[in-house]
């Protein structure tokens, strides 16, 4: 018999059916609506994660660049560990010190509230059987919405991380131009 922690996890007791604890089923049609609601939900959730993890890539390659620009000039021990356990909010917060992008910056700030939304209170209209079909519908409405703006967003936070790699990039380029020139930046900025 596996252990309790395996994986696939072992569950000794799952039944086929809901148990209704003698509450009438829902409908087919409401069942569907909330399997509908439920999977745009997780959905969501899942790609709020993939928002976390962006900033994170980018705060950490930006931690990088920096620490190679100032080559031991400055004490510089900040890295992408530093973040790996910050709420969104705090991730936005270091994003916003360190990108100029403040059309993405607002559009991402937006999205902190619903997150908190979707992550602690969306999937309690799923529990039980009295759904509320107003609130399920005009959430799946909204829902749809905040989807569309969230992958827009995704989009980018992935252009800007391209940029951020493509700017360092072509600056290495000339930092090791004018490295084999025999000048380095301090050099020039003495000589001038």
């Amino acid at each position: 018999m596996p252990s309790a922690f395996s994986w696939p996890l072992f569950v000794p007791y799952a039944p086929a059916v809901p148990l209704t604890l003698g509450v009438r089923p829902l409908g087919a049609e409401m069942e569907h609506a909330r399997s509908i609601y439920k999977d745009r939900v997780l959905r969501i959730l899942a790609n709020f994660q993939l928002l976390e993890l962006a900033l994170k890539i980018y705060i950490g390659k930006s931690y990088e660049f920096i620490n190679y620009l100032v080559e031991g000039r400055v004490h510089y021990d900040f890295s992408i560990t530093d973040v790996e356990n910050y709420p969104l909010e705090r991730l936005l917060s270091v994003f916003g010190k360190l990108n100029g992008n403040q059309e993405l910056q607002k559009r991402l700030n937006k999205l902190k509230s619903e997150r908190n939304y979707v992550a602690h209170q969306a999937l309690l209209v799923t529990i039980g059987n009295n759904l509320n079909t107003d609130t399920l519908h005009e959430k799946a409405r909204d829902f749809f919405y905040l989807e569309d703006e969230l992958m827009e967003c995704l989009k980018l936070l992935t252009d800007e991380g391209t940029s951020l790699l493509a700017r360092f990039a072509r600056g290495a380029v000339e930092s090791q131009s004018t490295k084999n020139m025999g000048l380095d930046d301090t050099e020039k900025d003495l000589s001038a």
